[in-house]
């Protein structure tokens, strides 16, 4: 169970570090590349606190994850 929270902070600094790469290489890469990857690693990250402290959404989290990140995703690939 500890586990999700270095996982949580993992996501909090991998979206941080996708806006740093946003400013640095705002030349050659598209802003919505960094955009779209900050928001599946927040989004990921926003589900998993809820699994971790217990909120209402608990029992939903899992699958408020998949149903956002897994076509965010899709669209980054593409």
């Amino acid at each position: 169970n500890e586990l999700i929270l270095y996982y949580i902070a993992i996501m909090a600094v991998s979206a941080l570090f996708f806006l740093f790469l946003k400013k640095l290489w705002h030349k050659q890469v598209p802003s919505y590349f960094f955009l779209i990857h900050t928001a599946i690693v927040s989004w990921s990250g926003l589900m998993y606190f809820n699994i971790y402290f217990n909120t209402p959404l608990k029992d939903y989290a899992w699958y408020l994850d998949w149903i956002v990140s897994t076509p965010l995703i899709i669209l980054a690939l593409g």
